[in-house]
């Protein structure tokens, strides 16, 4: 069926019924809104930056390889070097000048090495913002679900589909079985001096 919009803004199909021309919406727009603010919050704002951040949100939102869903970790930061002292296996883009630098570097393989976004949100400890360094962990959650988080304040969980703004993380579980696990456990097992 074809049809043709008319002087009112409405196609008129050859069946005689109007619909109204429809504008397309698409998240990106508020999107790119929340990643120019996450940015600006984490001493970063790049207009480049925001949009490519975009990009590896959605790319990360339903990841997947050969069929398998895979939860990848990027960091974004502009000091490769300072990432690297304290991180493991994982890709990166670093700012670099006008453009961007990209690749992979090996995490710890130790069971008891401290994570990825356990290390980024450690940072924020530090009193003085200055010395922390621009780093975000971006991460696929779940399907549809990406988490960012930066090393000076800025936490987002970003859902790419219709659920509703009190939604909660994923994570939230996760901390659950690990509250209840850990209360279960002898109380020497939980010594925050304890040694592995």
């Amino acid at each position: 069926m074809s049809g043709r919009r008319n002087k009112s803004g409405f196609c008129r199909f050859e069946a005689g019924v109007r619909f109204p021309v429809l504008k397309t919406r698409t998240f990106r727009a508020p999107l790119l809104g929340e990643m120019h603010d996450l940015l600006r919050a984490e001493g970063m704002a790049c207009a480049e930056t925001a949009d490519s951040l975009v990009d590896l949100v959605v790319a990360l939102s339903r990841y997947q390889e050969e069929g398998v869903t895979l939860y990848p970790r990027f960091v974004i930061c502009d000091s490769l070097a300072d990432v690297v002292r304290v991180v493991p296996w994982v890709g990166y883009i670093e700012r670099a000048g006008p453009g961007f630098r990209f690749g992979v570097f090996r995490e710890s393989g130790s069971p008891v090495a401290v994570g990825l976004r356990d290390t980024v949100f450690g940072l924020r400890t530090d009193p003085s913002k200055d010395s922390v360094p621009k780093v975000l962990v971006v991460a696929q959650l779940a399907d549809n679900v990406v988490e960012i988080l930066g090393a000076r304040s800025a936490h987002l969980v970003q859902h790419l589909s219709a659920v509703g703004d009190d939604q909660p993380s994923p994570l939230n579980d996760l901390e659950k079985i690990a509250r209840v696990v850990s209360q279960r456990a002898p109380a020497e097992a939980c010594a925050a001096d304890m040694v592995l």
